[in-house]
């Protein structure tokens, strides 16, 4: 099991992916077929695959205590959830205003 990105491959999803650092740090946290699919998308080198990913990440950010709960987007998976970051999900998902 790999326990860093390389160089390159932080570069790639940074420079061209637009990808945030907290994000890229979050890949090799996942679960092993995610991280799996993640570093083989990243080695063809095309963020069109990385999307989901992306939007995953971007959405979760979004989530706040005492908040409405915002639409998911397209894409939007749990997979791209570290475990800490599901319990934090289902936290504010509980105690969500609907």
């Amino acid at each position: 099991m790999r326990t860093e990105l390389t160089t390159q491959e932080t570069d790639f999803l940074k420079n061209q992916c637009s990808i945030d650092q907290n994000d890229v740090n979050v890949i090799l946290k996942l679960s092993e077929q995610t991280r799996m699919n993640l570093l083989a998308w990243i080695d063809k080198r095309d963020c069109n695959l990385l999307h989901s990913f992306k939007v995953s990440r971007n959405y979760y950010r979004q989530l706040q205590y005492g908040k409405p709960i915002p639409l998911a987007p397209a894409g939007w998976s749990i997979d791209y959830l570290t475990d800490e970051d599901y319990r934090r999900y289902t936290d504010i998902s509980d105690k969500a205003p609907w």
